[in-house]
């Protein structure tokens, strides 16, 4: 069924205006630079547990040495093959679970630049899942001191990046909307009345 070619265009109302001509611009508030410095915490918190991983992965031996006595004093009736198996997979799954993590923060981090308001909470909850890691591969490795060090810059430096994410001006700057109230419409040109 067709409507012939003199028809009009399907839903096109002649009282309607084709063009708007006064919208308001949307609001503008620029990028607080408070966004910038958390970027930089966040970055610099995943280049403090970076060294530090590394420290612990050169110095892993000794690392896997020490997990093992612990784990076999406090289980005695384990033989030694199953307590080297699962110190083992334990740190490799502490290792994975922190990498991911760090690249989690780091990424939340990044959508904070893009105005997302749900990179907020995404950096809470890692920081959340992430710092009991940190914390207890520190106070498990008694070798070097820089391993603490840099878990303790990396955390600090965590912290301050979701404590400065709820400020009220990166808060104010994520809840502002695209358009605030309505578009009015008027035609562009001479009414037609």
């Amino acid at each position: 069924m067709s409507d012939g070619p003199s028809a009009a265009p399907r839903f096109e109302d002649p009282s309607r205006p084709t063009k708007v001509s006064n919208i308001p611009p949307p609001p503008s508030l620029s990028r607080p630079w408070l966004t910038l410095v958390v970027v930089f915490l966040v970055v610099v918190s995943a280049a403090a547990f970076t060294l530090a991983t590394v420290r612990v992965v050169i110095d892993q031996r000794a690392f896997r040495t020490l997990l093992e006595g612990k784990l076999a004093r406090r289980a005695p009736d384990y033989s030694q093959s199953d307590i080297k198996t699962a110190v083992l997979v334990g740190v490799i799954v502490l290792g994975v679970l922190s990498v991911a993590f760090m690249l989690g923060e780091l990424r939340s981090s990044a959508r904070l630049l893009e105005k997302r308001r749900s990179a907020r909470t995404g950096l809470l909850v890692l920081t959340l899942l992430h710092l009991p890691i940190v914390g207890a591969t520190a106070q498990a490795y008694e070798g070097h001191d820089d391993v603490r060090l840099g878990a303790a810059v990396g955390s600090g430096a965590l912290v301050l990046a979701v404590a400065t994410v709820y400020l009220w001006p990166i808060g104010r700057w994520l809840k502002m909307t695209q358009r605030q109230g309505p578009i009015p419409l008027r035609p562009s040109g001479p009414s037609q009345n």
